[in-house]
């Protein structure tokens, strides 16, 4: 998704235009119903990338909430 979002921008740049690329992304994980994947909020175009770091944009599974 991130990759798509740097390219899209990228060709949209050669043409002279400024774009966002936001993402409404849901994934349903072993049959459980969906859930938001993505932050639709969150422009991808303009995030930097470090494979070292969670990013905003990717929300947390609620697998691993914390149920006290």
């Amino acid at each position: 998704m991130w990759q798509f979002a740097q390219k899209l921008k990228e060709f949209h740049a050669m043409e002279g235009e400024d774009v966002a690329v936001y993402i409404d992304a849901k994934v349903s994980i072993n049959g459980r119903p969906l859930q938001q994947f993505t932050d639709k909020e969150i422009d991808i175009a303009a995030q930097e990338w470090s494979h070292w770091s969670h990013h905003e944009w990717i929300l947390p599974s609620s697998l691993y909430e914390n149920k006290e």
